[in-house]
């Protein structure tokens, strides 16, 4: 399964959102244990917010 962080910029009611893909991972065990990010993909999520 594919994840996709993706950031919504509104200008103003009425307008259409701007959208911005910001961070995507994917995952082939959908349990538990593997449902959040490795330790890599979390400081590479960090380094592309910053």
């Amino acid at each position: 399964m594919n994840f996709k962080l993706q950031l919504v910029a509104c200008q103003s009611e009425g307008d259409e959102p701007t959208l911005e893909d910001v961070f995507t991972w994917s995952r082939e065990d959908l349990s538990l244990a593997n449902v959040g990010l490795t330790l890599a993909e979390s400081k590479a999520l960090l380094q592309r917010l910053q």
